[in-house]
């Protein structure tokens, strides 16, 4: 739509300037919104190394006895995948 937009102008400039009454509204016509860009997603090989990587907090926050923020990672990961 955005592209033909410009074209729709062109040919409401070029009525206009032929002498044929042309609405102003007509040619103030706002551009639709650019669309969100599409999701990029991780890898195979970054999945797993995310998910070594949250296994080795979690091994290591054991080992000092604050396991509670490395398993609510955790979670949050599986519940994600």
């Amino acid at each position: 739509m955005n592209v033909d937009l410009p074209y729709l102008h062109s040919i409401l400039v070029f009525l206009q300037e032929a002498g044929y009454r042309v609405p102003q509204s007509l040619l103030r016509i706002p551009g639709l919104k650019p669309p969100d860009p599409l999701p990029r997603y991780l890898t195979d090989e970054q999945v797993k190394k995310l998910r070594d990587e949250i296994e080795r907090v979690v091994r290591d926050a054991k080992r000092a006895n604050h396991p509670r923020p490395a398993l609510l990672s955790r979670g949050a990961f599986y519940l994600q995948s």
